[in-house]
């Protein structure tokens, strides 16, 4: 398992780490997204909700990439979460539909999650596969 940990080209307030294609990396990644929301004074629900995305865009991502090394950016801007995640694996048909698999389906429901909890999710196919989400940041009511 290897996981790496860089600043985001461009972005000196973000994070990103480089995954290979083993699924035990996805822990630490976890772990260590979680730490650095905190860090960043992450309401707790909101970081709850961006990790989870962020991981079932990752497991798509390491899944598909054929051991190939995944990458994943965070980073925050203005008042939204920020996340890059991208593989080189073979992609797959994304028609930008937010309907959920039936209940008894037996996989199919990354999309629909990342869709429920990020405010935006953009999927591009190129030489790979880059899931592009954000999430506005919760704001104190004046």
């Amino acid at each position: 398992m290897a996981v790496v940990i860089a600043k985001p080209t461009g972005r000196p307030d973000g994070v990103r780490w480089a995954l290979d294609g083993d699924l035990a990396s996805l822990g630490v990644l976890r772990l260590q997204l979680r730490s650095y929301l905190t860090s960043q004074a992450v309401a707790v629900t909101v970081a709850g909700d961006v990790v989870l995305a962020v991981q079932e865009a990752a497991k798509n991502a390491v899944r598909a990439s054929s051991g190939r090394t995944v990458s994943v950016a965070v980073w925050i801007e203005r008042d939204a979460i920020w996340v890059c995640v991208r593989d080189a694996g073979k992609g797959f048909a994304y028609r930008g539909s937010r309907r959920c698999p039936s209940p008894w389906s037996t996989h199919g429901r990354g999309l629909c999650l990342m869709n429920a909890l990020m405010d935006e999710v953009t999927v591009k196919r190129s030489r790979g596969t880059r899931v592009v989400m954000h999430r506005r940041l919760a704001t104190a009511a004046a």
